[in-house]
């Protein structure tokens, strides 16, 4: 298992074809409940029809609620 040093601090974004529309910090790990809730207030609005998403494998982008 590799080891972890420092601070950990993901960034939540939406990255498009001129650079970042939207970025959000978490001090801490990613919960489900933070994803769900910067998908809504964050993320979601920047969103446009045609855009995709990406996700990583990570336990908190499968939760309920995360559609």
């Amino acid at each position: 298992m590799p080891q972890q040093y420092g601070q950990h601090v993901p960034m939540l974004a939406v990255l498009g074809t001129k650079g970042f529309k939207t970025v959000m910090t978490v001090e801490g790990s990613t919960a489900a409940d933070v994803f769900r809730k910067s998908g809504r207030r964050v993320r979601g609005p920047t969103l446009r029809p045609g855009d995709m998403l990406v996700m990583a494998n990570l336990r908190g982008h499968k939760a309920f609620g995360v559609q």
